[in-house]
């Protein structure tokens, strides 16, 4: 796709059926629109007006909404991703948003975790271990609903040389509120923890929760070699035995976004190309 050429830090996303990008380039942030999901399409550059102070990593999706901060702390919304509208008075510090629920913003913010319901008026969120835990970069959010009925957020981001992941659980008898962040420290006996990659993505899908991206630091692993499947929500992270990533990508360095859409694909976006691929007994209705 030529118009996705020189297009860096990429955010993609499905609204109404078409599959979207939102990515910086010389010229400011730019927005390109696929005519919609099927296996064919075509592209076309559509105009924002989102500001290039937005932080297009911090896109969150709630049904058709979405909302972004940027980097002087103002929270934006959208319908469409084409017109933006500030949400948020002036906080005393820049926010960093993480992600929404249906009723909560949860953000960052100098070493703390806030919550709002309307995001106007914030407050702290409890944690069950030290802050200075709390991922400082490459920070990615997914909310999910376990097959027993109970929420959970599950927050993974990098600080130093490590991969850090927290959650956040909940259920039906339990307001949101009071739900503490729980963290999942890296421990000598896990042997495969969430791996520190560049270009770092997460994804829900199959119930499951998966990553992917560049190569490590240490060029320990190759970028786009494996996609990363974890069962318990962040603990434990293994390369998939069931989905693989096209072959043809595996080294292929520079920015990278994935989304997943109503169908169970997964798109992939890297290096001016797109691919996407499901595992095949999703794409059959259960019985």
């Amino acid at each position: 796709v030529a118009a996705l050429e020189g297009m860096t830090n990429m955010k993609a996303f499905v609204l109404n059926s078409k599959l979207m990008v939102l990515g910086k380039t010389s010229a400011g942030i730019n927005l390109l629109e696929r005519s919609g999901i099927e296996a064919t399409g075509t592209w076309e550059e559509v105009s924002t007006d989102l500001p290039t102070e937005a932080d297009v990593q911090t896109l969150c999706q709630q049904d058709d909404n979405l909302y972004v901060s940027t980097s002087d702390g103002k929270i934006l919304s959208s319908t469409d991703a084409k017109e933006w509208k500030v949400i948020n008075p002036e906080y005393s510090t820049p926010l960093t948003l993480i992600e929404k629920t249906e009723d909560y913003f949860y953000a960052l913010s100098e070493g703390k975790i806030l919550r709002s319901s309307d995001a106007q008026t914030w407050e702290e969120e409890q944690l069950d271990s030290d802050p200075t835990f709390l991922p400082s970069i490459n920070i990615r959010a997914l909310s999910l609903k376990q097959r027993n009925g109970n929420n959970r957020i599950v927050l993974v981001g990098q600080r130093e040389q490590d991969a850090v992941v927290w959650n956040k659980m909940w259920n039906e008898s339990e307001n949101e509120t009071r739900a503490e962040w729980t963290y999942f420290p890296n421990s000598p006996d896990n042997t495969i923890p969430c791996p520190r990659l560049q270009h770092f993505n997460l994804l829900k899908y199959d119930n499951k929760c998966i990553a992917f991206g560049g190569s490590t630091s240490d060029n320990s692993r190759k970028a786009l070699d494996a996609l990363y499947i974890s069962q318990d929500y962040g603990i434990t992270w293994r390369p998939s035995t069931e989905l693989h990533m096209p072959i043809q990508l595996e080294g292929i360095e520079g920015c990278i976004t994935s989304t997943v859409d109503k169908n169970n694909f997964i798109w992939i976006i890297t290096n001016a190309q797109v691919w996407r691929g499901r595992l095949n007994r999703l794409g059959f209705a259960q019985q």
